[in-house]
């Protein structure tokens, strides 16, 4: 029998390559929306820069059901059905895994690779059989909780078929706890949802993104603030995740639509601050000639 002295469940769900993340298609199958019965596979992970105890791991997985809850909550409100399944892999739940580290940007193939190797499994493919779970039937996410200070986010682009991974750090850069408004935000990225905020480099221009805060001033994909109660799954979201119709002026909050005004902003504030450290560096050195 394989050794399994591991952590699954299941669970929920942005690729980040230089100027904002590679999104999937809109959900037009079945298959790729956020309904019916989402399976989640859950690995807590261990790294060099600390170690999941008991209370934090009951935390965590609490954070989890507390983020499934409201988009379950959410879909109701949409007239969808949704459930999320956490116990497709029963026996394995909250297991811990060691990786000595998991960084933004890593290729997420290579990540879980490396997770079934730790678990006693040749890589995903043997695990999903072993489980006797079929992909073409059954919706499946992977998650991994880090112990480690990072941006939690979530990819596409390297999926394999149609498992997706979120990788979710227990702290963000600030080292601020990360809660259930964030697992929930990942995990609708995992289903096609764009990042509805303005940051520079990222997602939105200001423009699309002032026109957003007017429009969806609580969603979930442009806030991840505040009581839960609060945010919501606005009309751009929904139709990216399969719930809600398609609206011609949707394609303007395209990331890829708005990545050449991005990297104009981008640029020009580059260019205003290498101008300043020029002028502050001229100022110095003007201060220090002897006459």
């Amino acid at each position: 029998m394989k050794s399994r002295y591991f952590l699954l469940f299941p669970i929920l769900c942005c690729f980040v390559p230089g100027f904002g993340q590679n999104y999937r298609p809109s959900p037009v199958k079945a298959y790729l929306s956020l309904t019916g019965e989402v399976n989640l596979l859950t690995f807590f992970i261990n790294t060099a820069y600390d170690y999941w105890d008991e209370e934090e791991v009951d935390f965590y997985y609490e954070e989890l059901l507390e983020s499934q809850k409201w988009l379950e909550w959410q879909a109701d409100i949409w007239g969808q059905e949704l459930e999320f399944n956490n116990d497709a892999f029963l026996g394995d739940n909250k297991s811990t895994v060691y990786l000595e580290k998991v960084l933004r940007g890593s290729n997420p193939e290579s990540t879980i690779g490396k997770i079934m190797k730790e678990i006693g499994f040749k890589g995903l493919d043997d695990f999903l059989e072993y489980y006797q779970f079929d992909l073409d039937t059954r919706k499946l996410k992977i998650v991994l909780f880090v112990k480690s200070n990072n941006r939690s986010h979530a990819y596409n682009r390297w999926s394999v078929k149609e498992m997706d991974l979120a990788v979710i750090y227990c702290r963000n850069t600030i080292g601020m706890i990360t809660g259930s408004t964030v697992i929930a935000h990942e995990i609708l990225h995992q289903f096609g949802a764009w990042d509805l905020y303005y940051e520079l480099g990222r997602s939105q221009t200001r423009e699309t993104s002032d026109i957003i805060r007017e429009k969806y001033p609580n969603s979930i994909m442009r806030r991840t603030s505040g009581n839960e109660n609060t945010l919501e799954v606005d009309e751009v979201t929904a139709w990216r995740i399969g719930w809600g119709a398609f609206q011609k002026e949707f394609r303007r909050y395209d990331p890829v639509v708005n990545s050449k005004e991005r990297v104009k902003e981008y640029q020009d504030y580059q260019w205003a601050r290498r101008k300043s450290l020029i002028h502050f560096n001229l100022k110095k050195e003007k201060k220090g000639q002897k006459n």
